[in-house]
């Protein structure tokens, strides 16, 4: 089984003998909205790692949000699922799980679990991208007719306010809830809302090593907040980066990987830092010292795809 990692978010070519299948990345999760654009359920969201699992040419195959193709993990996916897996791709070759694994056996590090799958989502392979999510109910229901875990979920809400008191209840870092996932019902947008983001409100969730949090300059805290899509008013950041923004920058930033010369990715790098760069000029007030700064922000940020690319490149020169 080879893998081709087409982009930095991780897109990936899955080959093997002759066949091929391209599985799209998980999204990134943006912060949500000021208000939820429907009705949206709160799922939790477990300190592990993200991975995708499917059914590929009679191979059950593992992916690391990367991309990377994760044997160790797939073993074991199987081995805890035993024939509920198999059964599952018999009848769904289409779908991807996709799940938190954690564990003392996994990366995660857990002490107090042996390992576990959590399921959060499942795409579907035959529909458009923008609408690879199965619904909250059809997602549900298979994960209860597999006998799959779930990661759980705190309810379903119309407001933001009514969510973050109901946060309030949940169990500390310590116990590897970092947060929610709000998802609208339908499948179709999905947003972030960790502890750290809102300190204010939930500080005390924040428990042992996690309490020593980065603190932010100006500048970084702006363009953090423009790329998860939401403002910062009072740092003079009136908007977020669009959906529709975000999925070009996206392409552009996948365009890197396909091309054939160190130059040619050099080349598209300096239209993407402009486009970026003007974006968010566009999104607020900032004066002549920080537009200095948060233009280094954006070379930064395309810069370590550049050097992905670069790398990936030379990786692919260097094969016989």
């Amino acid at each position: 089984m080879e893998c081709e990692v087409l982009s930095g978010r991780g897109r990936v070519k899955l080959i093997h003998e002759g066949k091929e299948l391209i599985v799209p990345p998980y999204p990134k999760l943006m912060h949500p909205p000021q208000e939820l654009p429907s009705e949206a359920v709160a799922e939790l969201k477990w300190d592990g790692y993200n991975v995708r699992t499917l059914r590929f040419d009679g191979e059950i195959v593992s992916l690391l949000r990367g991309g990377r193709i994760d044997e160790k993990t797939a073993k074991m996916i199987k081995e805890f699922y035993g024939d509920n897996i198999l059964r599952f791709f018999e009848k769904h070759p289409n779908l991807i799980l996709c799940g938190e694994v954690i564990g003392k056996k996994t990366m995660a590090g857990y002490k107090n679990v042996e390992f576990d799958y959590l399921i959060f989502d499942i795409m579907d392979l035959k529909k458009e991208e923008e609408e690879r999510f199965l619904g909250l109910h059809e997602k549900l229901k298979l994960i209860s007719d597999y006998g799959f875990h779930y990661v759980g979920n705190i309810g379903i809400f119309k407001d933001l306010k009514t969510l973050m008191e109901e946060m309030k209840k949940l169990p500390p870092t310590s116990e590897g809830i970092e947060g929610v996932v709000v998802k609208t019902i339908d499948g179709k947008n999905i947003f972030k809302l960790r502890y750290d983001m809102h300190l204010d409100i939930f500080s005390d969730k924040i428990v042992g090593k996690d309490k020593k949090i980065h603190k932010r300059k100006e500048d970084e805290e702006i363009f953090v907040h423009f790329i998860q899509g939401y403002p910062e008013e009072e740092l003079g950041l009136k908007r977020g980066i669009s959906p529709k923004e975000f999925n070009k920058l996206e392409g552009m930033i996948e365009s890197l990987y396909s091309l054939k010369s160190k130059e040619e990715i050099i080349s598209k790098s300096k239209e993407i830092t402009e486009y970026m760069y003007s974006l968010l000029l566009e999104s607020g007030d900032f004066d002549e010292e920080m537009q200095k700064k948060l233009y280094s922000e954006v070379k930064r940020y395309v810069g370590k795809h550049v050097g992905k690319a670069i790398k990936k490149k030379g990786e692919q020169m260097q094969k016989p």
